[in-house]
């Protein structure tokens, strides 16, 4: 009972005072200390997909020398509260938000976030302000409309962030501070910095993504009917102020632009594609499944355009610890990157389809998801679907 009061307590008295940090990078860079909480849910299978989430957060964070404390909000401890800055993983759904006068406001279907109402399933916000149990530290709040959501919020999230992210309260004030140079091609608007990496090979990077963008568009059969706008950071740190992401890269689908880091030591991503492809998917249509959009991104890039064989990670007993609903309900995670182009793969074979018409399938036609795919493999459930693939990728 007092764990639980204490986290309430952090959610109550969170309100926007001043604080040290301007921006997300601010807050990693300037504080060594982080108690990370995520919220805990009746069920294990979610629990657990959370926890990695977490880790894996805490582990970017040790990267960079930070003392790192994970721990579910059951668990935490009031001493724990007041030696680090914390960072929050919540849903909308949360008791907490719903019980109390919180800066987050529940409403239907959502929440309500500085007069903004964020209640489509894929609303996801961040933001930073002072704990509330300590002046000198901070608090990190993520917060989704669904657990999915919150841990796509760090892994395969498409938004801008500064303070916040979401449909309604994007911020890109930063993007229009940076100094950028621009070189234009046929199917891009390249951004880069003075005296970078990218500067010294713009024309290598940008005549190599033409060339493998048009491999795309003639496999898709598609014409792009606007420019893509490509910005190159010189670090994960530079772009973090605008992303919030952790990762490397990134598309941002409806303003058609990707965030991309591209170094020497990461030059090799100026052979990919991956992020126009998401851009490209989703101007043909939506799909609302992270799991089959990465398989198909990875399919076309990996695949076809490099040759990459991903049967090789595949060890076979794989598909009898996981379901294939989890899969869809998780999203895309690294650790089952293969198993989505293997989906993938797999659909392409049991339709007799050619990828083009794939997409056109999934991303056009209407109908639910799930009967598309009982459609695609003759199956008459999801269980089905599930047995099939693996017995294809045993062979049997």
């Amino acid at each position: 009972m007092k764990t639980k009061l204490i986290i309430l307590c952090i959610l109550i008295v969170i309100s926007f005072n001043t604080y040290a940090s301007d921006s997300i990078n601010d807050f990693i860079i300037n504080n060594n200390n982080f108690l990370i909480l995520y919220q805990d849910f009746d069920n294990n299978y979610i629990n657990s997909r959370l926890l990695k989430l977490t880790q894996f957060v805490g582990n970017h964070l040790k990267k960079y020398k930070k003392q790192v404390v994970i721990k579910s909000l059951e668990d935490v401890m009031q001493n724990e509260l007041v030696n680090n800055n914390l960072i929050l993983y919540l849903t909308s759904s949360s008791d907490l938000l719903k019980k109390y006068d919180l800066v987050v406001e529940p409403i239907e279907n959502g929440f309500r976030y500085l007069d903004k109402d964020f209640t489509d399933k894929d609303d996801q916000i961040i933001f930073l302000t002072q704990s509330p149990f300590n002046p000198d530290k901070e608090v990190l709040v993520y917060l989704a409309n669904s657990w999915t959501f919150l841990m796509n919020i760090n892994e395969v999230f498409h938004g801008e962030t500064k303070l916040v992210i979401g449909k309604n309260g994007r911020n890109i004030e930063y993007l229009e501070k940076l100094d950028w140079k621009i070189k234009e091609t046929e199917h891009y608007y390249f951004y880069y910095l003075e005296d970078s990496y990218v500067s010294k090979n713009i024309d290598y990077i940008s005549t190599k993504r033409e060339i493998l963008l048009k491999k795309v568009l003639n496999l898709l059969n598609y014409e792009l009917p606007f420019k893509i706008h490509c910005y190159f950071y010189n670090n994960v740190n530079q772009k973090f102020i605008m992303t919030g992401y952790y990762f490397t890269a990134q598309a941002f689908p409806d303003k058609l632009q990707i965030h991309e880091v591209l170094n020497f030591t990461n030059r090799i991503s100026a052979a990919s594609v991956h992020e126009e492809l998401h851009i490209i998917l989703n101007m043909i249509g939506k799909i609302n499944n992270y799991f089959i959009e990465e398989g198909i991104v990875a399919y076309i890039d990996e695949v076809l355009l490099k040759g990459k064989n991903y049967r090789s990670y595949f060890k076979g007993d794989e598909l009898n610890r996981v379901s294939l609903k989890d899969l869809f309900a998780s999203g895309y995670l690294f650790e089952n990157a293969y198993l989505c182009v293997l989906f993938v793969e797999y659909l392409l074979n049991a339709s007799n389809m050619k990828i083009e018409d794939l997409v056109k399938f999934l991303y056009t036609k209407e109908g639910k998801l799930e009967d598309k795919l009982l459609k695609m493999t003759s199956s008459k459930s999801l269980k089905e679907v599930q047995d099939k693939w693996s017995n294809y990728l045993n062979g049997k």
